[in-house]
């Protein structure tokens, strides 16, 4: 339908309108790697943070509510022997490889993670 009422138009220009597209698969990894690298440096940053979800919850009587519940979130840095801390980035559950068979990134001390994964996240 075409409205060609002069009154309409109220003085703007009215243009055709194309949404973007958000079916680029590399796009939409990187924006999920990224929300990822930002809750490991929080975590790394605050060690009292605990991300929160909602889930709707069921009670004795059937009524249905969104509750707020603790959303579990795993460390990508461990210390090893030496003292030394290993960084491993993962995309769900598998470590990314920064070069052939190399998947951590050997950090001096846990207070520079948070660091390292703003370097990271930057690039």
């Amino acid at each position: 339908m075409v409205f060609t009422n002069k009154r309409l138009s109220f003085g703007y220009n009215f243009v055709s309108f194309n949404p973007l597209q958000n079916n680029n698969p590399i796009a939409v990894r990187r924006r999920k790697l990224i929300a990822k690298i930002d809750e490991q440096i929080q975590l790394a940053a605050n060690k009292d943070y605990t991300p929160t979800q909602h889930k709707w919850v069921t009670d004795e009587h059937g009524n249905q509510r969104k509750v707020e519940v603790a959303k579990r979130v795993k460390r990508w840095w461990t210390a090893s022997f030496d003292g030394k801390i290993n960084l491993v980035m993962r995309y769900g559950s598998k470590p990314l490889e920064f070069a052939k068979s190399k998947n951590a990134i050997e950090v001096g001390s846990e207070a520079e993670v948070a660091d390292v994964l703003a370097k990271v996240q930057s690039c």
